[in-house]
This record gives C-alpha cells, sequence and structure tokens, in this order.
C-alpha cells in the first residue's frame, strides 16, 4: 500500500527549528580541531558566455549594389501595376484618376471634396495618405536612382537643359524612357544623350568647348526624320545592337 502521510517539510512548526542546511554542494574538511563543513553555493554568472555561431554559417552581407537596384525596378514596376488597377477602379466610380494627380503634383495636396470623392469610392482618408506618402518616398529613390546614373545631380541638369533644345521626339522619346521603369533602358536613353553632347560640344559638359570629330569619323544621321525613324522603331532600347547603333550615329550626327 502506497504511504499515504504527507511529507515533512525541513522546518518543524512545533519546535520552531530552521530547516536544515542544504548539503548538495558540501564540502568537508577534518582539521585538528574538528571537522569544517562549508555548505557555500558556487557562485552562477548572470551574463551568458557568448555564443559561437555553428560551423559553416555565414553571417548576414549587406547586399550587392544590383541587387538595390533591381529591387528599385521591381517596385516601380508593382507600383504601376497598382496604379492601374486603381485607375479602373475610380474611373467605374467616375472619378477621374489623371486630374488627381496633376492636382497633388500641382499642389503637393488632394482637395478636401477630391478626398471626400475618394472615400466615397472605398478609399478613405487614412488610405490615400498611406498610399501618397509610400509614392513620394518611390519617387525619391527614383529620382535618386536616376541622378546617379547621370554621374549626379549637376550633370544631370546639364543633361536635361540639352534634352529641352532637342527635337521634340526626342524628348517624347527621353520622357518615355524615364517613366518606363525599366533601369536598362534609362540608362541607355541616358547614354544616349550624352553621346548627343559629345557630338555638339566634344564633351559632356557644355562649359568646355572641345574640338570637333576626327577625320575617318563614321557617318552620322544626316536629318531629323532619319533620327527620329530609327528612335521610334520598335528594335530601339530592346535590341542592343540596333540600340548601339542608333547612339553612334547620334555621336557621329551633323544635326548638332
Amino acid at each position: 500500500m502506497a504511504d499515504t502521510q504527507p511529507q515533512q517539510s525541513n522546518q518543524n512548526p512545533q519546535s520552531g527549528q530552521p530547516p536544515a542546511p542544504d548539503m548538495t554542494n558540501a564540502t568537508v574538511t577534518t582539521t585538528d580541531t574538528g571537522v569544517i563543513v562549508d555548505t557555500t553555493k558556487p557562485e552562477v554568472p548572470l551574463t551568458p558566455e557568448p555564443q559561437t555561431p555553428p560551423a559553416g554559417e555565414d553571417s548576414p552581407q549587406t547586399p550587392p549594389e544590383g541587387d538595390s537596384t533591381q529591387q528599385l525596378q521591381t517596385d516601380f514596376q508593382q507600383q504601376q501595376v497598382r496604379e492601374g488597377e486603381i485607375k479602373d477602379t475610380l474611373t467605374k466610380s467616375g472619378i477621374d484618376f489623371d486630374a488627381l494627380a496633376a492636382e497633388y503634383e500641382k499642389d503637393g495636396a488632394l482637395s478636401a471634396d477630391s478626398l471626400a470623392a475618394l472615400e466615397k469610392a472605398g478609399y478613405p482618408k487614412a488610405v490615400v495618405d498611406a498610399y501618397l506618402a509610400g509614392l513620394d518616398a518611390l519617387a525619391d529613390r527614383y529620382v535618386q536612382e536616376v541622378r546617379n546614373i547621370a554621374g549626379g545631380e549637376e550633370n544631370y541638369a546639364r543633361l536635361i537643359q540639352f534634352i529641352g533644345s532637342q527635337p521634340q521626339g526626342i524628348i517624347d522619346g527621353f520622357n518615355a524612357a524615364i517613366r518606363s521603369g525599366n533601369i536598362a533602358q534609362i540608362t541607355l536613353a541616358i547614354r544616349g544623350v550624352e553621346a548627343q553632347m559629345t557630338a555638339a560640344y566634344g564633351t559632356t559638359n557644355p562649359s568646355v568647348m572641345a574640338g570637333a570629330q576626327g577625320a575617318g569619323t563614321p557617318p552620322g544621321y544626316q536629318t531629323t526624320a532619319e533620327m527620329t525613324k530609327d528612335m521610334s522603331d520598335p528594335r530601339y532600347q530592346t535590341d542592343p545592337a540596333f540600340t548601339q547603333e542608333v547612339y553612334r550615329k547620334i555621336q557621329h550626327s551633323s544635326l548638332f
């Protein structure tokens, strides 16, 4: 039969004696005067010792620059998809998305009437504000990347100034590349403009007037129509060889 009596505690409530010391880690030392029992518990460090990573486990690494550029392009293209979906939804509700975009670009905010119309269409102000904040942050990243491709803010400003003096077809082509969100296409477009600037001034910096083209230079575009035709060709900005030939003709064109 099992023992059903309750276990006794170390302290006897009737005698009032303290509980017996814990002898688990006791050390007994015999001396000439008797026996000494040391019941001091060993100290336990409060701070855990540093753990060594398991063998073969790599530490986190900073992603290479190319990854951030690719991520930017992905984010931009995803934003374009979301924008298209929102535009379709608003159009069904009788709201002009382009008018809202123009209002925000002009004033930096949406009017109370516009916000009320959006809320009626299922987009409350909190959602609109969050969307616009994300849009602004993405735009800042995108602009910075484009400027970096051009070699910095000053170089980009010179490039834009030069583009503004070109025929409308070239301006439209450059703007289309910038709006595409395709970093490779934007890079090709900027390099093409730089080639035009070099052909015109001998350098990408218009303030430095260098010499003209050297002898034996391959022929370039002779007319604006010829250049516009090539830049409107579907292969432009998609076929590397064709695009490079366009840039070569621009660089050695007699139009600039």
